[in-house]
């Protein structure tokens, strides 16, 4: 009796063990095939995502510059053709982003193969056997956290002076950038755009281009494409506070800013009357985490997040940026051998949106044009750099137009109209000046 007892009590035990691991084994197996059917969604979208990459790359490759990026965290990986003027065997193109963060460049090639490359300080130097005038770069930028135009913070991107650039020449000599704290060390030609951008689609992108936006799955395919810029700034965020005003028919996006919307309208309406037409359909106006206390880029301005609780300075500050527009980003000027040239003009005119002459104690006395002999790299510190590429220079161009008088304004007309999308140097300047 005691058998037949103890045979049942292991039959039942039995029983509800291979119940309980039946269960457990359904379970396992149902979560395995949940994961394995979420893997084969990841992968039909990732492919998806890559046949329409490569449709539109292959469709849109005649740009100056085309790129392909995409995020891994702070990591930003690009794969970017650059089409120069010509074919060499050996090319010249600015690592822009080195100024500010850790630049890796892994492969380098053409329609014959891999090529070779060297990088001293920000140039790119590319040589083979055979070079063509459409190269592509493989590379990666790894972006710090702190307050910088080019930075990865509080799950946004600021990605400004960031792609490959073809070199620029002046009477068929590269100028060569390096990397600097002061200043701007960058130089660019007007070029086109052609860029796809892969992001979380809960991520908006904004950038001073034509647009348009594909969802597959959890990713944003955001494709922008622009003409006539020099650099290509792009912020992507989630949860900005973005307003949209038209203004002469140019469609300014304030992205947390909107208390500026005043001063950028002024700046511009100075700007088309005195230089000339604002001749792209968008502008974007940001309010950034930047140690700077503005920065101007083709197309968008960043303004120093403590700058807003001044107002007074934050006009001025928005009119210099804004009229950027003109002298850096419309009439491209050397940054790397005469930073006096836009920045004292700039400085000076931005004293003038609000009518009239300026009065402050900086415009009297004369210049002492120390700063016509200085390239950037020729300044010890950043008080000097200010003090003479800024206020010494803007002194400068009020004593010009204090002499020209309303000859001025054509004299800056005739500029734009003759080197609009080109390169002004100084030497061209005073040639300009020369004819009022």
């Amino acid at each position: 009796m005691k058998k037949r007892l103890l045979v049942a009590v292991v039959t039942i035990i039995i029983f509800e063990l291979t119940a309980v691991a039946g269960v457990f084994l359904y379970m396992l197996f149902s979560s395995q095939n949940t994961s394995f059917n979420i893997s084969n969604a990841d992968i039909k979208a990732s492919e998806d995502i890559d046949k329409f990459k490569k449709s539109k790359l292959n469709v849109n490759n005649s740009h100056d510059i085309v790129a392909d990026i995409q995020f891994s965290k702070n990591i930003v990986s690009i794969t970017q053709t650059i089409n120069f003027d010509k074919a060499s065997k050996t090319l010249y193109a600015y690592v822009n982003s080195d100024n500010t963060a850790e630049t890796s460049i892994k492969k380098v090639s053409s329609s014959t193969g891999d090529l070779s490359f060297s990088k001293k300080g920000s140039v790119l130097e590319i040589s083979g056997s055979r070079v063509e005038s459409s190269i592509t770069v493989e590379y990666d930028i790894t972006l710090g956290s702190g307050r910088s135009t080019l930075t990865h913070m509080n799950n946004r991107y600021y990605l400004t002076n960031f792609l490959i650039t073809p070199g620029v020449y002046k009477k068929d000599v590269l100028i060569r950038p390096y990397k600097s704290t002061l200043g701007d060390p960058y130089i660019y030609n007007s070029m086109s755009y052609y860029i796809i951008i892969k992001a979380d689609k809960s991520l908006d992108v904004f950038a001073p281009a034509q647009k348009e936006e594909h969802i597959f799955g959890a990713n944003k395919i955001t494709i922008l494409e622009a003409a006539n810029m020099r650099d290509f700034p792009i912020v992507i965020a989630e949860s900005s506070s973005v307003s949209k005003i038209s203004h002469e028919g140019i469609d300014i996006f304030y992205i947390n800013s909107s208390e500026t919307a005043g001063y950028v309208k002024k700046a511009i309406d100075f700007a088309q009357k005195n230089i000339g037409k604002y001749p792209y359909p968008s502008f974007f106006v940001v309010k950034a985490p930047i140690t700077q206390n503005g920065m101007e880029f083709s197309g968008m301005i960043f303004l120093s997040d403590m700058c807003f609780g001044n107002k007074d300075y934050l006009k001025t500050l928005t009119y210099h940026e804004v009229l950027h527009q003109w002298f850096y980003g419309i009439i491209g000027t050397d940054q790397i051998n005469e930073p006096f040239l836009d920045e004292g003009l700039v400085t000076y005119l931005s004293e003038l949106p609000d009518g009239g002459h300026p009065s402050k104690p900086l415009f009297s006395g004369i210049s002492s044009r120390k700063f016509l002999s200085r390239a950037l790299s020729d300044y010890s510190s950043r008080e000097e750099y200010y003090r003479l590429a800024y206020n010494d220079s803007a002194l400068y161009f009020y004593n010009i137009h204090k002499k020209l008088g309303n000859n001025f304004y054509k004299l800056l007309n005739k500029i734009y109209e003759d080197k609009k999308f080109k390169m002004l140097y100084f030497e061209d300047f005073l040639s300009y000046a020369s004819n009022y």
